[in-house]
């Protein structure tokens, strides 16, 4: 069945997260007060209605306050992204809205006999999610990585740093929807986002090529998570009296060596002082211009002894940032290795390959984003130009900007965009709440060229009556 969501959390962050839903969250259970007007209410038709009046079409309207309003969305408490895919999936009527959004995982255990009546534990998902924390910007730099994560690393709980064991299972895709959404949690680093996003190696005809890549992914996890933690080592220090508090050490020495520098400064400038003064009504007066002029100042015997101790001081800070500089260039060049090992093997099955068993097939393409709950970009096909037609019938996709600007005088701004701008606003625009969250829509060139069903008896008709706030 479809996917569970767990209580105060958003969409399933790990695919153990996508489990049953139990019988008694049925229409049954919807409340008495909503019997008379939404109780045979198909959230399937009022999102179609919903999309006739976006779309401008002949079809019976509808409008976002009755989708808002039903109880098919207020009987839930969360998540509003995830209300509204938990009861699609439980009040979707018809077969080919879970067959297009909705994909079945199993999960393979790596075991090389499996009792012949005990099948791989399955789980449905209708929209992923996947977070991109910091810890992880070395192994996490791609979608596809975040898939691998998700997949292959970990199943079991949202990463939000490097994992101590190696999952025993890898999960497979076995009946892939035809649109993909997923929802992605940003941090501060940038990750690569395909216009085409390939599923072949999720597939389970490619499991063997799927377990080996785990094995090695999980081994250069291992290797930069070392290398983490020799950074840390490296570049933190903890106060002994306060095992809470910790330090950056490349700070703590250039504060040194600023502070030391300064006291060298105010020994000289008060001996060029002395001399100044001794001056004063002599031909060879010197003026007191420590700034420019310190390196005229005679340094008595005490004087001459402090500077020099402050000057081993600045040394030894002066070799400690040059032997902290040696080690990260050393961790530095090794990560390296490593980041490109994974982006080599990133390409597994991702892109094209002139070996056909290894030449990805199954293919998505970025259909639209969202980034707020105002701001939609959405990519339509349309008819090819004279200058951008190579065939009489060629068809070229555009992408459009909509948003939309409360108090306006027109709300509603539509704008032509390009790729590279969508890719820009995936990492720059905000929610309301000002993070960045934006969701992705991906759909097989099978679900674009779909030819439309005939409207059902509820869509040629109008929606239901408003209920009255009395």
């Amino acid at each position: 069945m479809g996917p569970k969501w767990h209580p105060r959390r958003s969409v399933p962050t790990t695919l153990q997260s996508a489990k049953q839903i139990t019988a008694c969250e049925s229409a049954e259970d919807l409340p008495e007060v909503w019997s008379n007007d939404y109780r045979s209410v198909k959230l399937e038709d009022e999102i179609q209605r919903l999309m006739a009046f976006l779309d401008a079409t002949q079809r019976s309207y509808g409008t976002a306050d009755s989708l808002c309003e039903s109880p098919l969305m207020k009987s839930t408490w969360g998540d509003p992204v995830v209300q509204f895919y938990q009861n699609l999936y439980l009040k979707a009527g018809s077969q080919i809205v879970r067959s297009t959004m909705w994909t079945l995982v199993r999960f393979e255990s790596g075991a090389d006999e499996v009792p012949a009546p005990t099948a791989p534990p399955t789980s449905e998902f209708g929209i992923l999610e996947f977070k991109v924390p910091n810890e992880l910007s070395d192994v996490l730099h791609s979608l596809y990585s975040s898939w691998d994560a998700l997949f292959w690393i970990n199943q079991e709980s949202e990463l939000s740093g490097f994992p101590h064991e190696e999952s025993e299972r890898t999960a497979y895709m076995e009946n892939p929807a035809e649109v993909l959404t997923m929802r992605i949690k940003l941090e501060h680093h940038r990750i690569e986002i395909p216009e085409t996003f390939y599923i072949d190696r999720y597939l389970e005809k490619n499991l063997g090529t799927a377990r080996i890549l785990k094995s090695q992914m999980f081994q250069i996890w291992q290797a930069l998570a070392k290398s983490k933690d020799a950074e840390n080592k490296i570049t933190k220090w903890k106060d002994p009296t306060d095992v809470w508090k910790e330090h950056d050490r490349i700070a703590l020495a250039k504060k040194v060596i600023a502070k030391v520098e300064n006291q060298i400064w105010k020994v000289r400038a008060n001996a060029l002082w002395r001399k100044h003064e001794q001056s004063v009504g002599t031909e060879d007066e010197i003026p007191y211009l420590p700034t420019e002029l310190n390196h005229l100042a005679e340094l008595n015997e005490e004087e001459d002894k402090t500077v020099k101790i402050f000057e081993s001081q600045l040394d030894l800070a002066r070799r400690k940032l040059i032997n902290i500089d040696q080690q990260l260039a050393r961790l530095g060049q090794e990560k390296e290795a490593c980041c490109n090992l994974l982006q080599r093997m990133a390409e597994v099955l991702t892109v094209p390959s002139e070996e056909p068993e290894m030449d990805p097939t199954h293919k998505y393409t970025l259909r639209g984003v969202i980034t707020s709950p105002d701001v939609v970009y959405t990519c339509r096909r349309r008819e090819a130009d004279s200058s951008e037609a190579e065939s009489s019938n060629a068809e070229v996709d555009q992408w459009w900007r909509i948003a939309w600007v409360a108090g306006d005088e027109n709300p509603v701004r539509q704008e032509a965009t390009t790729f590279a701008k969508v890719q820009e606003a995936i990492f720059t625009e905000v929610d309301t709440d000002g993070s960045k969250v934006p969701i992705l829509v991906y759909a097989t060139d099978k679900a674009l060229n779909e030819e439309p069903a005939p409207l059902s008896d509820a869509l040629k008709v109008g929606p239901p009556a408003k209920i009255s706030p009395d």
